[in-house]
């Protein structure tokens, strides 16, 4: 296998569009790192640029420590997995995995020799006798990627190949494809927009927006200590509720005051600079519990809220409701958002959502206690949108 790199790396188009700006990417040998972000964040495009299939206005690219910008697709010993197969009708199962080493002139036993293997491995060898017709959307899937691991290149490419499935389908070929990939060894860059797609396979996640990379990290570094208030809402689902707030100090460390709500924090370094003043409040809803459940809370690590909806999970419940405070309202933080959800102007009362537990009794339309975990409560610059640590 190989290393893959992308040394400040843009790409702008004839009109104008910058679509990947300054891209630094490592991917070490036999690694799966995922791009991820929304629609239009430049993850197609840099996946396009390391295929060849799209050339960067500057910078670099390498495989296996060879620059291979101005080289050919072809001679770049890679393989992709598209989102739509792009099988071949005409061929049965075992032509179309083996397609690309009938083009490269190998002899026909070897191809169905090879072919086979990749059958086992893939859980298909029963199928190798059928045309594509035949043969479910998640068959259809493993079929493509034989295709790619057959020839053995350097490098693997998939660009959303779980999205023409079905949602029960999906979750079982995320759990497939990386399970290959770790018996293949093989170094892969995925794309997806699905955050829980990243999260789950990669061995490190890199989250784009707007052509930026904003932050490269395994998917608990991502969670726990995500860089900037774009990444905290992104990554997580249901995602962070951000607020706007006012750092304090008090006796015993500091408090965060949310319109009628006082929340006591542990005493942090690198906020020093922010008592007294603005900041933006992320609460995971995981971190939220029915206060009646939580045994004998203090005052100060619980807000209070008006239940609008109750969904019953099964294993959770999830708690939707409005707390007195406002919605972050910085420009910093609705841009990054990129979402209407998220207000610019004070003073309206912000939507919550907390996980809670299946034990809960919490009905809609009533006024509860909730519990905040507030040592893991994240703070944000109000201007720029940083992580403040």
């Amino acid at each position: 296998m190989a290393t893959i790199e992308l040394r400040d790396v843009s790409k702008a188009f004839e009109d104008g569009t910058l679509a990947v700006d300054h891209l630094d990417l490592f991917i070490d040998d036999g690694e799966f790192v995922v791009l991820v972000g929304p629609s239009g964040c430049g993850k197609t495009t840099s996946l396009r640029m390391v295929a060849g299939l799209e050339d960067p206005t500057d910078g670099e690219i390498l495989i296996d420590g060879r620059v291979v910008t101005q080289v050919p697709s072809r001679s770049r010993d890679i393989a992709m997995v598209f989102q739509n197969y792009a099988l071949y009708p005409h061929m049965d199962v075992a032509d179309n995995i083996a397609f690309g080493l009938r083009m490269a002139g190998v002899a026909k036993a070897e191809r169905r020799r090879r072919a086979a293997e990749v059958a086992e491995i893939l859980g298909i060898s029963d199928l190798l006798h059928r045309r594509p017709k035949q043969l479910s959307g998640g068959q259809r899937q493993r079929v493509a990627m034989g295709r790619a691991i057959v020839r053995e290149p350097k490098a693997f490419l998939m660009d959303e190949p779980l999205s023409n499935l079905d949602a029960k389908l999906r979750v079982q070929m995320r759990a497939e494809i990386a399970r290959i990939q770790k018996r293949v060894g093989a170094t892969t860059l995925y794309v997806t927009h699905d955050q829980v797609e990243a999260m789950t396979m990669a061995d490190r996640v890199a989250v784009m927006r707007r052509g930026v990379l904003q932050q490269l990290a395994t998917p608990p570094e991502l969670y726990e200590f995500p860089t900037n208030v774009f990444v905290a809402g992104f990554i997580g689902s249901p995602p962070m509720t951000l607020l706007h707030g006012r750092l304090e100090a008090a006796a015993d460390g500091l408090e965060i005051v949310l319109g009628s709500n006082r929340l006591a924090l542990s005493a942090r370094s690198g906020v020093e600079a922010h008592l007294g003043r603005d900041v933006v409040v992320g609460i995971r809803p995981e971190d939220i519990e029915d206060g009646a459940l939580a045994g004998s809370v203090p005052a100060n690590r619980c807000i209070r809220v008006r239940v609008d909806l109750v969904e019953q999970l099964g294993s959770d419940v999830l708690v939707h409701g409005a707390i007195d405070a406002r919605r972050a309202h910085s420009d910093a933080v609705v841009e990054a958002l990129e979402s209407d959800d998220v207000s610019p102007v004070g003073g309206m009362e912000a939507v919550l959502v907390a996980r809670c537990s299946p034990r809960s009794r919490i009905l809609a339309d009533s006024v509860v206690e909730l519990a905040v975990d507030t040592d893991r409560i994240h703070l944000f610059d109000p201007v720029t949108g940083a992580a403040l640590r």
